[in-house]
């Protein structure tokens, strides 16, 4: 009974241990940063930009490269524009790449909605402004999306700042929709909008939760084995 009893000593001091691990592993994790996979956010800004606005939308493009990635989040550059007031809907979404350049330069231009990002629904004030997807979405790879900006209220001119240099991590072209996000629109491979896109590498590690469930129920495991014996 002595040796149970110092058995069970020990696989709590075991369990406290992983206890303390998992712990620190999901604050590591979580506290981790995403890669970068786009990025024109600090570069310098160029003149005036198209306004984001009832009659016209803005798209930004980015690559993915060979692996695949959950979209972390997508934050835009704003400059001082003129707010929604009482209707406040500026919204922004993830498109894929079926839409055809109204330019008639053969590259592809947004097409179909996949997917929503949450964020400020007012962003007149000069500043970046972080949108993360409402429910999990997954990149996949050598594919290219696009980030849509657009909103119905007529009195707000929001001001997605571009710059006249390239990206700094990734590839993409912007363009501008007349009116609504699915009507045709006009790409660029120029002036690209200030944007940033994170996302964390699909497969490298088992999901947080997972790891840390695993970790805290190698202690009963350990203290059942030995009961056993």
């Amino acid at each position: 009974m002595r040796d149970l009893w110092t058995g069970e000593k020990v696989v709590r001091k075991v369990s406290c241990v992983l206890l303390v691990s998992s712990v620190l592993f999901l604050i590591a994790v979580q506290g981790a940063s995403a890669d970068v996979i786009f990025d024109t956010l600090g570069l310098p800004i160029g003149g005036g930009p198209y306004p984001v606005n009832s009659t016209q939308s803005k798209c930004q493009g980015f690559d993915v490269g060979a692996g695949s990635y959950w979209l972390n989040n997508v934050v835009l550059g704003m400059d001082n524009g003129t707010s929604g007031v009482e209707l406040t809907d500026f919204s922004v979404t993830l498109w894929d790449a079926s839409g055809t350049d109204a330019n008639g330069s053969g590259h592809s231009a947004p097409g179909n909605l996949l997917a929503t990002l949450a964020g400020a629904t007012d962003p007149y004030v000069a500043g970046n402004y972080t949108y993360t997807p409402t429910s999990a979405f997954l990149l996949d790879p050598n594919t290219t999306y696009y980030v849509v900006a657009s909103t119905s209220n007529e009195t707000a001119n929001y001001l997605w700042n571009y710059t006249a240099d390239n990206p700094t991590v990734g590839s993409g072209w912007w363009g501008y929709s007349v009116v609504e996000p699915a009507d045709p629109w006009t790409m660029y491979s120029y002036n690209l909008n200030l944007m940033q896109v994170n996302a964390d590498p699909a497969g490298t590690v088992p999901e947080p939760g997972t790891m840390a469930l695993l970790l805290m129920g190698l202690p009963v495991g350990l203290l059942w084995r030995k009961r056993k014996a």
